[in-house]
């Protein structure tokens, strides 16, 4: 929100803050013409490039898994 907030401010863009309960709501009321722009934690999925406009990322985050190198053989309940 604080990367819109400086946008908005640059660019001298009125807006009004919506809340949606999850991203799949968030991305109808776009097809519905009820927002002008969504901004959340959305995924450019094939199926949506298609209809969406999408930004690049500005920030990206990734999910490791670390294991020993015997695996799960030590994990309880394994």
């Amino acid at each position: 929100m604080d990367l819109w907030e400086v946008i908005a401010s640059r660019e001298r863009l009125p807006y009004l803050y919506s809340g949606y309960p999850n991203p799949l709501r968030l991305l109808e009321a776009t097809q519905a013409n009820q927002v002008d722009i969504g901004v959340g934690c959305l995924t450019i999925a094939p199926e949506r490039v298609g209809r969406y406009r999408f930004s690049l990322p500005f920030q990206e985050e990734g999910l490791a898994l670390l294991l020993p190198s015997d695996g799960l053989a030590g994990a309880a309940g394994c």
